[in-house]
């Protein structure tokens, strides 16, 4: 189980199947970031995954690439780049190293294997996530490695978890 606290990113939308509309969400805030010259600024990158395929029109399905650069996040209305507050809690979470194409099949089997058998529940308010360190070069293709979270609610402390 991992903390991750709140606070304001900058964030792009898109909807679809995960395997197009994270690629093409994670193109256009490669653009911001480079427009702006905010590489050297970005703490972390953060995927959010809002929807279950298993539940959700594939059409209908929303991601979300967001940049977290601290305080003030830069927005561009005109790209479609809008502040928000990354909505923080606790996720359980392991870190990932593979193709993109296996990142559904890791937050199924965290979803429907895992969880049942843990004295958490899962939170359907907030979104499972994706974390990439400053080193990721936001990109969407082919191998990466990320923390994957999914948003879980616990009687624990997660002061004690940071």
């Amino acid at each position: 189980m991992k903390y991750h606290r709140p606070a304001p990113i900058a964030s792009f939308c898109t909807q679809g199947p995960y395997q197009i509309s994270a690629p093409l969400a994670w193109e256009q805030m490669r653009l911001f970031v480079r427009e702006h010259d905010l590489r050297t600024k970005v703490i972390r990158a953060i995927g959010y995954y809002m929807d279950d395929p298993a539940d959700v029109a594939s059409e209908h399905i929303r991601y979300t690439a967001c940049i977290d650069v601290g305080a003030n996040p830069p927005c561009d209305p005109a790209q479609a780049i809008h502040e928000e507050m990354f909505p923080g809690g606790v996720y359980a979470s392991l870190d990932y190293k593979g193709e993109t194409s296996g990142v559904g099949r890791v937050f199924s089997q965290l979803k429907r294997q895992w969880l049942p058998s843990q004295p958490v529940e899962l939170d359907s308010k907030r979104p499972f996530l994706e974390i990439y360190d400053t080193s990721n070069s936001l990109s969407y293709h082919g191998d990466f490695a990320a923390e994957l979270g999914i948003p879980v609610l616990t009687s624990m402390n997660p002061q004690t978890m940071c």
